[in-house]
């Protein structure tokens, strides 16, 4: 009989065996499997991202944690720039290994500057109103 790590393993490969990439609701299905288990959430979270990291496979959430984490270092003058936020951009694109588009990135970083209330300085020196132009 496999151990639990081999059963969690095969069932995050069954879920992203065609795109190496695990969306929101596929990670969700994987970490009701591991709750099911016995296994707690924290933990079964960070088993998901062992294993996805291991075989080099995209957790989108992970993508997008990733971008937050680039706003909230940019910080530091408490508002965000536009170059700043095309870091978060590109930090994006390189944890999620492209499979998030360029476009779809900016999109969801702006949506988790929108909600995370982070300030963001759209100056008319730099680039005018780049903010405001990202499609939401």
């Amino acid at each position: 009989m496999a151990s639990l790590k081999d059963r969690f393993i095969e069932h995050v490969k069954l879920r992203a065996h065609d795109d190496r990439f695990i969306d929101k609701a596929e990670e969700k299905e994987i970490l009701v499997f591991a709750i099911n288990e016995g296994v707690e959430v924290q933990k079964a979270r960070a088993a998901l991202r062992e294993a996805c990291i291991k075989m080099n496979y995209v957790l989108e959430s992970y993508v997008e944690e990733r971008g937050r984490a680039s706003l909230i270092r940019s910080l530091e003058d408490q508002k965000i720039d536009k170059e700043e936020f095309e870091a978060g951009v590109q930090a994006m694109l390189k944890v999620g290994q492209g499979m998030i588009p360029e476009e779809e990135c900016r999109r969801r970083l702006k949506k988790i500057a929108l909600e995370g209330k982070f300030k963001i300085n759209e100056g008319f020196l730099k680039g005018g109103k780049w903010f405001s132009k990202i499609p939401d």
